[in-house]
C-alpha cells in the first residue's frame, strides 16, 4: 500500500516540477528535513526538491516540537 501511495503522489507531482525540480520519493527516512538536506548538500540540485515518504521516524516540528506521523496515512 505504502509503494501505491507513493507511485501516486509522484505521478501526480513529477509533471508539475519539468526539469525545474527533483522529486525525493522514499519509503521511510528519518526526517523528510534531513533527506532534503543531505540531497541538496551532495551538490547539483535543482531549484525545486520535495521529499515525500511513508514513514518518518524522527521528524521534527517548528520551533523544536517534536513531529509525529503516522505511517502510511500523512505523507
Amino acid at each position: 500500500m505504502e509503494a501505491d501511495l507513493l507511485a501516486a503522489v509522484a505521478q501526480e507531482v513529477e509533471p508539475l516540477l519539468g526539469d525545474e525540480g527533483r522529486l525525493l520519493s522514499v519509503p521511510s527516512c528519518l526526517s523528510t528535513n534531513n533527506l532534503v538536506r543531505d540531497f541538496v548538500l551532495g551538490g547539483q540540485a535543482p531549484p525545486i526538491v520535495i521529499a515525500v515518504t511513508a514513514e518518518q521516524t524522527g521528524g521534527r516540528g517548528r520551533r523544536g516540537r517534536v513531529w509525529f506521523q503516522q505511517p502510511g496515512k500523512d505523507i
